[in-house]
């Protein structure tokens, strides 16, 4: 266990020397840039709090949103739930849960794949899938 843990370490210290940063560098960029954002959220909190910043982010990466992602994720929801309903649903829904440790082993979708597990897994499920369509394809419009 301690061995797989050093080569994780080991691994992402090579990952980050190979753009030419320690791994403290790089967190220390990340920190800074979340410290900033913070900053910037508390400075602008007379002017309209975080939606100023929220404005300034999304003129400058909304062009990597995603149209319509609400009915992509519901979608994928909905067919999620009607797979577990088959004999290897449980198998099914466990490869696509968010487990850290696992992550850390390689398996990479797990970082985006528990967004599509459903809610729930009774027959309310539609009502809730119907609901989160709702909400936010609002979100999406403003």
């Amino acid at each position: 266990m301690e061995l797989a843990k050093s080569a994780r370490i080991d691994s992402l210290s090579l990952s980050f020397a190979a753009i030419g940063k320690s791994r403290a560098d790089v967190r220390r960029t990340f920190d800074g840039w979340v410290l900033g954002f913070m900053a910037s959220c508390r400075a602008s909190a007379k002017e309209g709090g975080c939606v100023r910043v929220l404005s300034r982010l999304e003129r400058r990466f909304g062009r990597y949103a995603i149209a319509n992602l609400m009915v992509y994720i519901v979608g994928a929801q909905g067919i999620v739930f009607l797979l577990s309903r088959t004999p290897q649903g449980a198998r099914f829904i466990s490869n696509l849960r968010f487990d850290s440790t696992l992550i850390a082993q390689g398996e990479i979708w797990r970082l985006v794949s528990f967004v599509v597990i459903p809610p729930s897994f009774s027959i309310w499920v539609f009502f809730i899938l119907y609901f989160y369509y709702l909400l936010g394809t609002r979100l999406e419009e403003e």
